[in-house]
């Protein structure tokens, strides 16, 4: 099951309070998100939707069960469909994904041509550990009813979630064009274009995003990753210095400092946000693993390396088994070739061409740290044949080869 839960959110933002709201969620022209019932059964549903304000899931989906027995002791085959998907939705809210999976079919089973059941199905699907089926059964929904706002939504997270950068961004393009005064979806849409390298539309999409709202911490980290993708490092830096002197108790602000400094070649300076970034990110019990290999390799480039105490970070952070290997090598207690090797045999956590990505990049940096440029090159245009560009290795390997006169 996945780890946080972020697809109940995303499940809350597409879920709907009455059947009028559902039969209302896409133009005219599309199909019904649900099917239409009697009049009588629409009252009894009202206030039992799987957004209802102040409704007790245990007792709707009581009450459903007990509407469920009728629809099915009159063979009512419509109503059962309706009352499932609602039912599923509150099973879904107590985290019972296998039950409300069970609804689900039961009701698709019934007929398949209403997308609301199979944009439930997927979503609680992803939240079950199935992302693949999640996504096949948002596909069908949208096959039915391509403007049906909630499937698009919830494949866009999916699709993001996946690392498929290129598809989520087409999706969230559409949520633009039919929402352009929700900020939140172009923000959305800004981060999927930066990931997939289309950094100057990036840019404009976050500003248009921030336009009239209150600055945020999130906003002005990812404006200062954006901007330091485009080189305009002394806004990137002014952007994550703005984010810093709004609040930075656990670190992540400096830590996004450390990268745009570590990007702009900024050694010393990358080395004392990472510091500060792990330092506080310990006290909050965030994961500092990666931050620590930060340091390391702006330690190395810096001419002064210290593997001691990589290797006492990495023993305090959380640790993922792949990051350790990453650290193992720039403690020099591992070959380039043995990464190399890890990278491929790791079966959890990252893809292998996103471990081989990352290998890439920190074999380099430790070329250029012992001033071996033409290894380093071979690195760094290996990390650019990968064409893992959701990775900050991926920009970061474009810069170098820059430096290094390869572009």
């Amino acid at each position: 099951m996945l780890a946080n839960m972020k697809w109940l959110a995303v499940l809350f933002l597409c879920a709907f309070a009455t059947l009028a709201d559902a039969a209302a969620a896409q133009n005219a022209d599309q199909p019904r998100a649900l099917p239409a019932v009697t009049r009588e059964l629409e009252m009894r549903l009202s206030g039992l939707g799987i957004g209802a304000k102040g409704l007790d899931p245990e007792k709707a989906i009581a009450d459903l069960s007990v509407l469920l027995a009728e629809a099915e002791g009159r063979d009512r085959r419509m109503e059962q469909l309706v009352i499932r998907t609602f039912r599923a939705g509150h099973q879904g809210r107590l985290q019972r994904f296998a039950e409300a999976i069970k609804d689900l079919d039961a009701a698709i089973a019934i007929d398949a041509g209403y997308p609301f059941p199979l944009q439930l199905r997927g979503v609680y699907r992803a939240a079950n550990g199935d992302r693949e089926g999640g996504i096949a059964d948002l596909d069908k929904a949208l096959a039915l009813a391509p403007q049906f706002v909630p499937a698009r939504v919830a494949r866009s997270t999916l699709l993001s979630e996946a690392r498929l950068y290129v598809q989520a961004s087409e999706d969230l393009a559409e949520l633009v064009r039919t929402f352009p005064q929700n900020r939140e979806m172009r923000y959305r849409y800004a981060l999927s274009l930066s990931l997939t390298g289309r950094k100057a539309e990036a840019l404009a999409e976050l500003d248009r995003a921030a336009d009239g709202i209150p600055v945020s911490r999130e906003l002005l980290r990812e404006r200062a990753i954006v901007l330091a993708g485009l080189a305009r490092f002394d806004e990137a830096l002014a952007a994550a210095g703005q984010a810093i002197e709004l609040g930075d108790d656990d670190g992540v602000s400096h830590a996004a400092r450390a990268r745009v400094q570590f990007w702009r070649g900024a050694f010393a300076e990358a080395e004392s946000d990472s510091v500060v970034a792990f330092d506080r990110g310990l006290a909050k019990g965030l994961p500092g693993a990666y931050v620590a290999i930060v340091l390391e390799a702006a330690r190395l480039r810096a001419g002064r390396s210290n593997p001691a105490d990589l290797a006492r970070r990495q023993e305090l952070a959380f640790a993922p088994e792949w990051s350790n290997h990453v650290a193992a090598f720039l403690r020099r207690a591992i070959t380039a070739e043995q990464l190399l090797g890890k990278a491929v045999e790791e079966t959890s956590g990252l893809t292998r061409d996103e471990r081989l990505s990352e290998a890439q990049f920190y074999i380099g940096q430790a070329h250029l740290g012992r001033g071996d440029k033409a290894a380093a090159r071979v690195a760094f245009q290996a990390v650019i044949a990968l064409n893992v560009t959701w990775f900050f290795e991926y920009g970061w390997s474009l810069t170098e080869l820059e430096r290094l006169g390869q572009i």
